[in-house]
């Protein structure tokens, strides 16, 4: 392959350092051509992509030239790590950790569709959808939990919508074992860009563990339902803030067609305090019952 066509890029983003997108035709390595750019964060910028080796479609989320760092790489070899050990149709795939040139890299399944941030940028969902989204995340998460680890990170952006109906929750750069030692919030990274979904205790640099995730679906269910986040307020500081202080609201004032189940249901999974907080088991068949049915409950 020609030179030109390896390093090709479009103009860089207004951002600090070197972050670049590449253009779709640029390749990664003998393996890999960008078909377009899926989306970036503050650490990596995810492309689908063609690998060529073995013939099909992947997301390839490769780490930002202007965040290499020991704790970078270590996250990502953390996120193959954990997939590799989770298996549940709820969780997007990792196939492999790689280096091509000075890229590093990690090759994922593709996922057609959107994300959950996409469609709520389209309005709030149904109330059978936000449910059945809601009980598919819940279903991944619990795969998590049952290996021991807390994935931190349960926000629409990463929450996939597959064509077919399937519900993917993604991003296990963040997840850690919930133990004492191993699950502290307060490092940069489990801070940045994930504000306005933090349980409280994770906010405040308590402990965390399957009871935060859950908080945060909450939260997610309540913006799905409500088109907004709980306790919204002008910045994700104040938001945070609020959220910490106060008790959630009742969905409902937003949204009155909400059956009092779920919106009961609501108010628990985004109790304060973790020890009261609802658990997969209160909410799965509820949730279940709901998406097949809303008139019912």
């Amino acid at each position: 392959m020609d030179e030109d066509r390896r390093t090709r890029t479009i103009a860089p983003l207004p951002a600090p350092g070197r972050l670049s997108i590449l253009a779709p035709g640029s390749a990664i390595g003998e393996r890999f051509a960008v078909l377009r750019v899926l989306g970036s964060g503050g650490w990596s910028v995810v492309y689908l992509a063609e690998d060529r080796e073995l013939g099909r479609r992947v997301a390839l989320k490769v780490l930002r030239a202007d965040r290499l760092s020991d704790a970078a790489v270590t996250r990502f070899r953390r996120e193959v790590a954990i997939a590799r050990d989770a298996s549940s149709p709820h969780l997007v795939r990792i196939y492999d950790l790689g280096t091509a040139g000075e890229a590093i890299y990690l090759s994922m399944e593709a996922i057609e569709g959107e994300s959950l941030r996409q469609r709520l940028a389209r309005g709030p969902l149904p109330v059978a959808e936000a449910a059945e989204v809601a009980r598919q995340v819940l279903l991944g998460l619990g795969e998590l939990h049952r290996l021991g680890i807390v994935h931190r990170d349960v926000k629409p952006a990463n929450v996939l919508l597959a064509a077919g109906g399937t519900v993917k929750l993604a991003d296990l750069g963040l997840a850690r074992p919930f133990d004492r030692d191993a699950t502290r919030a307060t490092d940069t990274e489990a801070l940045v860009g994930t504000l306005d979904y933090l349980s409280p205790e994770q906010a405040l640099g308590e402990e965390v563990g399957p009871a935060s995730d859950l908080y945060a679906l909450g939260v997610v269910l309540y913006e799905m339902l409500a088109g907004e986040l709980p306790h919204a307020a002008k910045t994700s500081l104040g938001t945070l803030i609020a959220r910490v202080h106060r008790r959630s609201p009742d969905v409902r004032r937003r949204r009155p067609e909400v059956p009092a189940r779920l919106a009961a249901l609501l108010r628990r999974l985004l109790d304060n305090d973790p020890a009261e907080r609802a658990t997969a088991a209160d909410a799965l068949p509820l949730l279940a019952r709901i998406a097949a049915r809303p008139d019912r409950c």
